[in-house]
């Protein structure tokens, strides 16, 4: 096997996939041949992009010539040649190119052709393989912007009317990808997919999220939204299951049931967020330490890491004083939701229930009775209160059956407001 670079020249093309946007600095070339077969040997070859994640004359403007401000360069993505060896040169989307004379100015970016990336480009494969990406759209979104693009947003909207529909998606296999799309009258102002989950719950949780995902980018958190059960055109058409039919019916009349009332719609959608996983970007090629700097600044973790010792101990124990105050941690037993929490969500995974217990006093507000105190027996209980030995290894917000799981939501909502 033999490999080549080629090294391109500006004006760079910028190139798109699965929701990873880049500029295409140049093409790694790989030959090589098969096994010999009964004729002779079969040669194979693939190009696979090289691409950088940051426009070089938006970072010089941004940052000037300092060499104090390396560090702050590799921070935002000037680090070069990642190679997406998964894809080939063909697969991607050339979105635009790279204008170098800009002096570091923003070039504009259709709304239109955004909801294309991420919603024909991104979230309909996902849809179809059960994935839901949390905030996927502001990863995109961060994306273009390090490339020199920002998005036009359309005008602010105090109403939407978003039609739901069952897709079919037939392969050339002959297998049925099944999924839910969302769009509002004009497609190019929101399209999105979601996949069509087990139970309800799971379908409605994924619409919340990704509407209040598109609302805030085009900054209409508080336009009100109907949803209404539609049928999309299919040539030629795939017959629906009856059941899938049903649940659609269903979804869409809880959905406007949460929206009618607004508030609720708000808190439910604060749960949800809260609770999502926030699963990592997976690059068409190898791993990159720079894709997300959204979440050194702003992943609670690492937030929480950063404080001393006595932050943080001030931190958990103002914020079981406010669960307090509400009567929500009324019981011993909520000291094992409270060691959940804290394990799943701000110390690093060798964290233990004896380190808890010796965190303990420390947290403890002053104004817990005594009949609240954590005691030696309280974490002894876990496994009478979580009872099921699968979920013991799991994060709260993944157990099947968690007793606690409505203090923890509360406790983590407390928490992450004070970070």
């Amino acid at each position: 096997m033999q490999s080549h670079f080629v090294k391109l020249e500006p004006p760079y093309q910028i190139i798109h996939y699965g929701g990873v946007v880049g500029i295409q600095i140049g093409t790694l070339i790989v030959v090589g041949e098969t096994y010999p077969n009964d004729i002779g040997t079969d040669i194979y070859s693939h190009s696979h992009p090289v691409v950088s994640y940051v426009d070089k004359q938006q970072l010089r403007a941004k940052l000037g010539n300092e060499r104090g401000n390396r560090d702050i360069a590799s921070y935002y993505g000037g680090g070069e040649g990642n190679v997406w060896t998964k894809v080939e040169v063909s697969d991607v989307d050339v979105i635009g190119m790279s204008d170098l004379s800009s002096n570091g100015e923003l070039s504009p970016f259709e709304w239109s052709d955004f909801v294309l990336l991420a919603s024909d480009g991104v979230s309909i494969d996902e849809a179809e393989k059960g994935i839901v990406r949390f905030k996927g759209i502001f990863d995109l979104e961060n994306y273009l912007h390090r490339v020199g693009l920002y998005i036009k947003l359309p005008p602010v909207s105090d109403h939407i009317e978003l039609d739901v529909s069952l897709l079919y998606n037939e392969d050339k296999y002959g297998v049925v990808r099944k999924c839910i799309v969302c769009q509002e009258d004009n497609p190019e102002l929101i399209t999105f997919y979601v996949p069509i989950f087990n139970n309800d719950k799971e379908i409605i949780d994924a619409v919340l999220q990704k509407t209040w995902e598109y609302l805030t980018l085009m900054k209409s958190i508080a336009a009100s939204v109907v949803f209404r059960e539609s049928k999309l055109p299919e040539f030629p058409e795939i017959p629906k299951d009856q059941e899938d039919i049903n649940c659609l019916s269903r979804v869409v009349k809880t959905l406007n049931a949460i929206y009618e009332d607004k508030s609720r719609s708000i808190v439910r959608l604060h749960q949800i967020l809260s609770e999502a996983n926030r699963d990592n970007i997976n690059l068409p090629g190898e791993p990159h330490e720079l894709l997300r700097p959204q979440n050194i600044d702003y992943d609670p973790r690492s937030q929480y890491r950063r404080l001393d010792l006595a932050a943080r101990m001030e931190l958990i124990r103002s914020s079981l004083s406010v669960m307090y105050s509400k009567n929500l941690f009324t019981t011993k037993s909520h000291w094992i939701g409270t060691y959940l929490v804290v394990r799943d969500r701000l110390e690093k995974a060798s964290f233990t229930q004896t380190d808890f217990a010796n965190m303990a006093k420390e947290i403890t507000p002053e104004e817990f009775p005594e009949k609240l105190h954590i005691s030696e027996s309280t974490m002894k209980n876990f496994t009478k209160v979580i009872t099921d030995p699968h979920d013991r290894n799991e994060a709260y917000y993944d157990m099947k059956n968690n007793p606690q799981k409505e203090f923890c939501i509360e406790l983590w909502n407390v928490i992450e407001e004070r970070l």
